[in-house]
């Protein structure tokens, strides 16, 4: 889910794209169609477990399920901060036929600058 000032995009259950056109074989993810440049909060959502990680890309502060911390130093001054977000996949090859691919693990987070204008990159990993 993105989250923007003035309204907020939930993934379609079958993660397509809908502004990122694909083809018959391949169709990009729906993560596409967020728009970087406005996204303010970026959240996972597990329905099945009622779980949602977030991270505010406003202040750099992470939720996850009711617990909101921080994973940067309380004297660290970051600013500017953009989303990392990625997925550790696994296809698996049985019998000369591919099966579909299975996350194994979602990576989100920030990268940031921070007062000495130094790049800092914090990325957290949640299982499925």
């Amino acid at each position: 889910m993105a989250v923007y000032a003035d309204n907020v995009y939930v993934q379609p259950d079958d993660d397509r794209a809908i502004l990122h056109k694909g083809t018959d074989e391949w169709w990009p993810s729906a993560f596409r169609d967020i728009d970087m440049e406005r996204l303010e909060v970026f959240s996972l959502v597990n329905q099945e477990k009622e779980a949602v990680a977030t991270v505010d890309l406003k202040t750099g502060l992470f939720t996850v399920n009711d617990l909101e911390f921080s994973m940067h130093g309380q004297d660290q001054m970051l600013k500017d901060f953009k989303l990392i977000y990625f997925r550790e996949m696994r296809r698996d090859n049985v019998g000369g036929e591919w099966q579909n691919a299975q996350v194994m693990k979602y990576y989100f987070g920030y990268e940031a600058t921070d007062q000495d204008g130094k790049k800092v990159k914090l990325i957290m990993g949640l299982e499925p």
